[in-house]
């Protein structure tokens, strides 16, 4: 019976996407640091692309905090940035809460508007973060900074899915080795000099994970 029902289940969600479901009821969220993964209960507004901006602030002054315990965060606190990560040179919303930043980075919660609203993407952790180019399947791309301590930097790669932002590929690379003069120093210019590394540099950091 178990099984059976779980074949439901992927029929039942093929045929939603098929019909042209916007978004799934579950994300899976990468959090971090300590980048741990969980699966998010989306509510029908933010799937479907009808969330309104009022309502987007609120569901972030719900989510964004880091602890129960925290206090409530003020409208006014939240951090918005418009990033196009799709190429449509229209910007995605992306929202998050200073003070919960650290060296590395800061948890975001991603959005895309449309016509009737905005439809919740999922959420990435980063400090800096820049588009490249969409995979074999057409689907955008992102590639995230976050400092590791040191001169260690983390570069991930990550592609949109329906479900959310997955995690294809993550590299350490050591500034010190990349910026000295034995060959590699063209990988510091191409990841920390330009708005968006070249496809050779990302192929040399994740191989064929790019």
């Amino acid at each position: 019976m178990k099984a059976s029902f779980s074949s439901l289940s992927l029929l039942l969600l093929a045929a939603l996407v098929l019909a042209g479901c916007s978004h799934p009821a579950q994300v899976q969220l990468l959090n971090g640091p300590p980048y741990v993964l969980y699966v998010l209960d989306v509510p029908a507004k933010f799937r479907n692309g009808t969330a309104s901006m009022a309502d987007v602030q609120a569901w972030a002054v719900a989510m964004l905090p880091s602890f129960p315990s925290q206090p409530p965060i003020p409208l006014d606190a939240l951090q918005l940035e418009h990033i196009d990560i799709d190429g449509d040179t229209v910007g995605e919303l992306f929202i998050s809460f200073p003070p919960n930043g650290g060296t590395g980075g800061n948890d975001r919660m991603v959005f895309r508007e449309g016509k009737s609203g905005f439809q919740y993407l999922g959420e990435l952790w980063f400090g800096h973060v820049c588009r490249v180019a969409p995979d074999s399947s057409g689907r955008a791309r992102v590639l995230t900074f976050s400092h590791g301590g040191g001169d260690v930097t983390s570069l991930a790669l990550y592609v949109l899915q329906p479900d959310g932002f997955h995690e294809v590929a993550r590299h350490m690379l050591k500034l010190a080795d990349c910026a000295t003069a034995d060959g590699s120093a063209w990988l510091y210019q191409a990841f920390f000099e330009t708005d968006t590394p070249p496809p050779e540099a990302l192929r040399a950091v994740f191989g064929a994970a790019y």
